[in-house]
C-alpha cells in the first residue's frame, strides 16, 4: 500500500467484510427480519446465516483476520492485510453468483 496506509486500510476492509456478510445474510429475508440480522455480531451472522460450509469457513477466517486489523494485539502475526483481501473477494464473488442466479430465475422463468 502506498503512503504506508495499510494500517488504516485494514479497518476499511474489515468493515467491508462485515457489510458483505450482513447483506448476504439479510438478502432473502422479509424486511422485518433484516434489522435483527444486522444487529448480530459478524461471527453470529456467519454461523447462523451462511449455509455453504466453504463460504462459512472463508468468511470466518476473514473475520479473524479483520479482527487483527482493528485490535491492538494481533493473533495472526504471520498474516497481513493482503491475506484479508482474498477471502473478502471470494465472499463478494459468491454473492455475485447468487445474485446472477436470482436475476436469471426472475427474468427467464422455467417454462
Amino acid at each position: 500500500m502506498q503512503l504506508n496506509m495499510a494500517k488504516i486500510a485494514g479497518t476499511g476492509f474489515r468493515r467491508a467484510h462485515e457489510f458483505l456478510v450482513d447483506d448476504d445474510a439479510a438478502r432473502n429475508l422479509p424486511a422485518d427480519k433484516k434489522e435483527a440480522v444486522r444487529k448480530k455480531s459478524m461471527v453470529k451472522c456467519i454461523r447462523d446465516h451462511i449455509q455453504e460450509e466453504g463460504i462459512k469457513t472463508v468468511a470466518g477466517r476473514a473475520a479473524w483476520l479483520g479482527s487483527d486489523e482493528i485490535h491492538y494485539l494481533r493473533k495472526w502475526e504471520d498474516k497481513d492485510i493482503n491475506c484479508l483481501i482474498d477471502p473478502i473477494d471470494s465472499l463478494g464473488d459468491k454473492i455475485m453468483i447468487h445474485l446472477n442466479f436470482e436475476r436469471l430465475r426472475e427474468t427467464m422463468p422455467a417454462p
